[in-house]
């Protein structure tokens, strides 16, 4: 992965070819009245709070890195982390769960990347479970947003192309306070239709980042001389997407 001014790009070619983030597709979701009620409510300062969150969850991540490594110590880990109560929390529910459960691991915080679907992205947990593999993502937010759904079908679907596993159950770990046990399994299968609506979004959302990167002075697709910035419609034939 490669942190730029624009986003988060991904590559597994020796930096050849690059693609963006599943999640920066997903911005082009719509966010529903109650976001923009949010935003508004917030003003200028929506954005740093936004920003706020999404370091906080990058340390949550790392977090719960070290418990599937091993050390249990969540008071040290929150020190470290520079975590709150209710990061603490979530901590706590992940613990409880990963003793519950007791996952098999096939791989952790794991980089992937499609070349069908031209999107990358970082997995947090493959899982088995029940004799079955799982695409796991945590949440910590209040509320589980169906633009998960579409994250994890992406996720699974790089998966399979990449030749790790395929998963046929999906599942977001929802680890909140307002669960009795710190944490819940929200589970789904795998359906190509939700897929579908992911490549959807993904051919949306190039006309929507070209339009807004002509107007602005940021990095341009042509910029980065890679093959994967030439947008062909063919690509996106719903027939060409292989159903696990």
């Amino acid at each position: 992965m490669e942190d730029r001014p624009d986003g988060h790009f991904y590559s597994d070619d020796k930096g050849r070819t690059w693609y963006e983030s599943v999640t920066a597709v997903l911005r082009s979701y719509p966010k529903g009245q109650k976001f923009y009620e949010w935003v508004a409510k917030n003003g200028y300062n929506a954005e740093n709070i936004k920003q706020s969150a999404g370091n906080v969850g990058t340390s949550v991540h790392k977090a719960i890195e070290a418990l599937v490594s091993g050390y249990e110590d969540i008071d040290r880990l929150c020190n470290r982390y520079n975590l709150g109560p209710a990061e603490h929390i979530a901590l706590v529910g992940f613990k409880r769960w990963n003793e519950a459960r007791q996952p098999k691991i096939v791989c952790q915080e794991k980089a992937v990347v499609s070349h069908r679907m031209e999107v990358g992205g970082t997995v947090d947990l493959v899982a088995e479970l029940d004799g079955e593999h799982v695409v796991i993502d945590f949440k910590t937010s209040k509320y589980v947003q169906p633009s998960h759904w579409l994250q994890l079908h992406a996720y699974a679907f790089a998966l399979h192309e990449s030749g790790i596993c395929t998963a046929k159950r999906l599942m977001v770990l929802h680890l909140h306070g307002k669960h009795e046990t710190c944490y819940q399994e929200i589970p789904k299968p795998y359906r190509h239709d939700t897929l579908r609506q992911f490549y959807a979004l993904r051919y949306l959302h190039r006309f929507v980042d070209r339009n807004d990167r002509n107007r602005s002075t940021a990095v341009k697709f042509d910029d980065r001389d890679s093959p994967a910035d030439t947008l062909n419609p063919d690509i996106y034939t719903l027939d060409n997407l292989v159903i696990l």
